[in-house]
């Protein structure tokens, strides 16, 4: 196969930076939004979008319905030890990102899938070009100008398609072995229960 072309994020995406709490984030029942934290986020790069934390925002800070989160976006999460990249594929109710995450919006017509973004952002290539980045020494950031400059591989859509599906193919196989091996764990507690 030829190499894909490689093609800058910043040409591919707009990038959108997290909200940045001046506090500690408190749980406001009565809040109206609801913020993405890195503990939403599941060891499979998905996002658990069951225990969102409600928030109040001002008015002012993300009334811009532009910067909230929404099906097709990939978060990528910029400080930290883990630079995972996750793609929203639901609707969610108003949501914003915390600060650790960098919102990417893929640009139409720029030919790229969303989900397939994510995917090869969590590729070990990547992954590692990314740790490469980071700077900082007591929480590593990836700068914003950083970010803009790596270069994504661009294989037509029917490959970027195939990569995605084997992707999901792997996950879900590894979603059953774990359940698989659950089951096996619990079937030999209730036999050596007995003895």
């Amino acid at each position: 196969m030829v190499k894909s072309p490689s093609v800058p994020l910043a040409d591919l995406t707009r990038i959108l930076t997290g909200y940045t709490f001046r506090t500690r984030i408190e749980d406001d029942p009565g809040g109206s939004f609801r913020v993405i934290q890195g503990k939403d986020i599941r060891p499979d790069c998905s996002l658990n979008a069951e225990n969102l934390t409600p928030i109040h925002l001002p008015d002012r800070s993300y009334s811009d319905p532009e910067k909230r989160v929404k099906p097709g976006d990939v978060l990528l999460m910029t400080r930290g030890d883990y630079n995972y990249a996750v793609f929203i594929d639901t609707q969610l109710p108003p949501t914003v990102t915390q600060n650790s995450f960098c919102t990417l919006r893929v640009i139409d017509g720029a030919g790229i899938y969303p989900d397939y973004l994510a995917t090869i952002l969590n590729q070990p290539a990547l992954q590692a070009r990314l740790k490469s980045l980071r700077s900082g020494s007591s929480i590593p950031n990836i700068t914003l100008g950083a970010l803009k400059e790596i270069e994504i591989p661009v294989p037509p859509l029917h490959f970027q398609a195939e990569i995605v599906n084997l992707a999901q193919a792997i996950r879900r196989e590894k979603s059953l072995a774990d359940q698989v091996h659950a089951a096996r764990l619990r079937q030999l507690d209730a036999l050596t229960a007995s003895l």
